[in-house]
């Protein structure tokens, strides 16, 4: 993997409390823009303010290590950020369907679905970014490959100082690729779009037994 270079702007340094009780979750949810659960205590959303072009994820488990939150603000990097992502789920697709105990239809179904467009654009980002001319202060590879697959999404403050960062398992990559796109509108395929489930209808005659 390319060597990381200082940094150019395009991080979101969220200030929030570093660690967030988990069942402040709940409330991310509700309040905050383009919010989305991605696994029990991990959510995605964007900054308040600047809904438009950023995303930020957080895992609000109260032990998890310092590696808790990840942001990127651009659209521009959004864009390369969602590409380069799908490009490291294929480069590894047979050893993840292998290793992985859940989600394995999800990736499956994720990857056959791209067209010829994403592929051609998903190749694009991943050949830039492995030259180290596209994201220059964020590190995306996948990690434990042998045992539980993690994709590992870092910031770099500078060559040598990791600024933050987290850990996604596969099935929690696969739900934020389909958010990013969702919200920004990356693809027209439809296995990058979430589509949202249907509100239960709230009754006000519940007391009939």
């Amino acid at each position: 993997m390319s060597k990381r270079t200082a940094t150019d702007g395009n991080a979101v340094d969220d200030v929030q409390c570093k660690k967030v009780k988990t069942q402040d979750k709940k409330a991310i949810l509700e309040s905050e823009a383009n919010a989305r659960s991605l696994a029990k205590t991990k959510v995605v959303y964007s900054r308040r303010g600047d809904a438009e072009d950023t995303l930020i994820v957080r895992d609000l488990y109260t032990g998890a290590s310092h590696f808790d939150r990840f942001g990127v603000k651009g659209v521009d990097h959004l864009e390369r950020l969602f590409h380069v992502i799908l490009g490291t789920l294929s480069e590894h697709r047979t050893t993840l369907l292998k290793r992985m105990r859940f989600g394995g239809d999800a990736l499956r179904d994720l990857l056959d679905g791209l067209s010829g467009e994403d592929r051609d654009a998903m190749h694009a980002a991943l050949e830039c970014y492995n030259d180290n001319t596209i994201l220059p202060t964020i590190k995306i590879e996948m990690e434990n490959l042998e045992t539980y697959p993690q994709l590992k999404l870092w910031q770099y403050a500078d060559e040598k100082t990791v600024k933050n960062g987290i850990y996604l398992f596969v099935g929690e990559a696969v739900k934020l690729v389909q958010h990013m796109n969702t919200v920004f509108a990356f693809s027209k395929s439809d296995c990058l779009t979430l589509i949202e489930a249907t509100p239960i209808e709230k009754y006000t005659d519940d007391q009939f037994f």
